[in-house]
């Protein structure tokens, strides 16, 4: 009986080891495997390509830069819009018209400005007709900036063929 409750107790000791050694080569490997994975996602997210926010980013830092936009930026936007580069277009139409307003009306546009506060800017000119347009010009762009809705042709041939200071 000595001898079987030895050889048991050997059996569970080994057992356990044995058990010990299968936990701490999967405790590894699962550290492994989060340290590899971890690897491959941040290789993800550097490797992604910069965001369409990016692009327009860069060109509203054009915003302030007179030689960057034509001057009859409207008629520009129109031409650019009926060969189908409507973002571009509304960017142009957008740009134009904070460079028009901050020239012809002295405002402050910063580069670094929401459209929101461009908005409030303009309105700051108390010129009913101006800050109804503009509006109208921001939620364009806006609607193809962010969500890819874009207005129809007759819309911005309006916008374009109506714009005044």
């Amino acid at each position: 009986m000595e001898l079987s409750s030895t050889s048991t107790v050997f059996f569970a000791k080994s057992l356990a080891q044995w058990l010990e050694i299968a936990l701490w080569i999967t405790v590894i490997i699962f550290i492994g495997f989060i340290i590899y994975r971890y690897q491959l996602v941040s290789k993800v997210i550097v490797s992604k390509p910069p965001p369409v926010l990016g692009h327009i980013a860069a060109e509203k830092a054009l915003l302030l830069m007179p030689e960057k936009l034509p001057e009859n930026f409207t008629q520009y936007a129109w031409a650019l819009w009926q060969t189908d580069k409507q973002l571009e277009a509304l960017s142009l139409l957008y740009r134009g018209s904070l460079r028009a307003l901050a020239t012809e009306q002295s405002l402050k546009i910063d580069e670094s400005m929401t459209e929101r506060e461009c908005l409030r800017q303009v309105q700051h000119t108390q010129l009913p007709k101006v800050i109804a347009h503009f509006s109208q010009i921001m939620q364009m762009w806006q609607r193809a900036a962010y969500a890819q809705q874009f207005p129809t042709d007759e819309q911005v041939k309006i916008l374009c063929e109506t714009w005044a200071i």
